[in-house]
């Protein structure tokens, strides 16, 4: 179900204080704790994240690469292709220049004719994937490493997971969301 401002998402674990919508939620207390002063943790399904629409900013760990969404993402992909997989990465998608903007120095690692795969030319880190070819309106597909962003502004972003391994289907989510993957 797509995303709207206000809406409730369920499945999401915050380990840190995260302002989530016009909540703030303290380390400690409803972070993976019931309200109910208990100190069992929460399970999946049992917190509850919204989330406002807002621009969200990353970087590379050196600086050099940064990246800006000019919108809050419906989703974030978790792929297990063979690539993905290895980098741990976190994708939010969009348009090169329309909505997404790239700065800084990258090398680029190309998998097939499709798909680049950009690092930092100084620290490594993986910045984005951008397709290798213009779509028919002329855009170009880029997908960002969410994990380049700080905790606060990607936490209750939703988990989608994508069989690139085998089908490149989706398959059903879990409940989680990018703060459940932060360790």
């Amino acid at each position: 179900m797509p995303h709207k401002a206000g809406v409730t998402r369920r499945g999401c674990f915050h380990p840190l204080p995260v302002k989530l919508g016009e909540e703030n939620v303290p380390a400690g207390k409803t972070a993976g704790r019931p309200s109910n002063g208990t100190s069992k943790p929460m399970g999946l399904n049992q917190r509850s994240c919204s989330m406002e629409l807002a621009t969200i900013d990353g970087s590379c760990h050196c600086g050099s690469v940064r990246w800006h969404l000019d919108h809050t993402p419906d989703s974030a992909t978790a792929c297990n292709c063979t690539v993905c997989r290895r980098y741990g990465v976190l994708w939010a998608y969009g348009h090169e220049n329309d909505g997404v903007r790239i700065s800084g120095n990258t090398r680029a690692y190309w998998r097939g004719g499709g798909i680049e795969f950009h690092f930092c030319a100084v620290c490594g880190g993986v910045a984005y994937w951008r397709g290798r070819e213009t779509d028919a309106t002329g855009q170009r597909r880029i997908g960002v490493n969410l994990r380049m962003a700080e905790l606060a502004s990607v936490a209750p972003i939703p988990i989608e997971h994508l069989d690139g391994l085998d089908t490149f289907e989706p398959l059903p989510r879990d409940g989680r969301c990018v703060g459940d993957y932060w360790f």
